[in-house]
């Protein structure tokens, strides 16, 4: 009689990187995570957030894209205090 034995199945990890920026009462935290690309701030899409102005949103996705890794992550950016004027 052969004994049956349970495979464990190993969680795969995802690898997720965080940063935090601060300038007076300012705080970004940004949030890298495996996925498509997709950029969010504050709860909205990129486009939105930055009113389509495409100088802003390419000032914000050109480190992925100068590391060519922009389709490669998602990104989730939390930002609060200072305003738009700074």
């Amino acid at each position: 009689m052969a004994k049956e034995t349970k495979k464990k199945k190993k969680k795969e990890k995802v690898v997720s990187y965080i940063g935090t920026g601060r300038r007076k009462d300012s705080v970004a935290r940004i949030r890298l995570v495996p996925g498509t690309g997709k950029v969010s701030i504050n709860g909205k899409e990129l486009e939105a957030f930055f009113n389509s102005n495409r100088f802003l949103i390419k000032m914000a996705t050109s480190p992925l894209s100068y590391t060519e890794n922009e389709q490669k992550y998602d990104t989730v950016v939390t930002v609060s205090g200072g305003g738009a004027a700074g």
